[in-house]
């Protein structure tokens, strides 16, 4: 079950912003880190999910040499590793967009996230992880990217 849950939570669908981050190109901001899940939306109205409403944490880290683990309340449930790719939209011609490929190594299975990195603050930046544009309605993840002083906190 766990494992499925990994693949749902990377599997969202398209952009989420309530104060308009702007994006930032592929370069500029660092996706390595340890991310923590704010909440989940639907392209479709409906109330997010928060760790608080759920009961539950999800932490992501992704390291300088490939490598991501995926924690729900800080256990590890899936491991391996990744590749940063850029796919051309021709089908809704939203120009070159970021994605990950994520090879699990636990249940030896792969899984693609398309990403958006948006920078808040010079100490906050924030990610949203969707499935392709043009499959539909589906999850849309929001994570906060966790400055080393929570992380350190958080594996006490």
């Amino acid at each position: 079950m766990k494992k499925y849950l990994f693949v749902l939570m990377l599997l969202p669908l398209m952009w989420v912003g309530c104060s308009e981050p702007t994006p930032q190109p592929l370069g500029e901001l660092q996706l390595t880190g340890t991310w923590e899940w704010t909440e989940t939306t639907w392209a479709s109205p409906a109330d997010p999910l928060t760790p608080e409403s759920e009961g539950y944490t999800l932490h992501l880290s992704l390291t300088e040499d490939n490598k991501w683990t995926y924690y729900h309340n800080c256990v590890v449930v899936a491991r391996g590793t990744y590749k940063q790719k850029m796919w051309t939209d021709t089908i809704l011609n939203q120009g070159e967009l970021p994605y990950i490929d994520f090879v699990d190594h636990i249940s030896n299975t792969s899984t693609t996230s398309f990403y958006e990195l948006h920078k808040q603050s010079d100490y906050e930046h924030s990610m949203t992880t969707y499935p392709a544009p043009y499959l539909g309605g589906g999850r849309i993840l929001v994570w906060k990217k966790m400055s080393e002083a929570e992380v350190n906190k958080l594996l006490k």
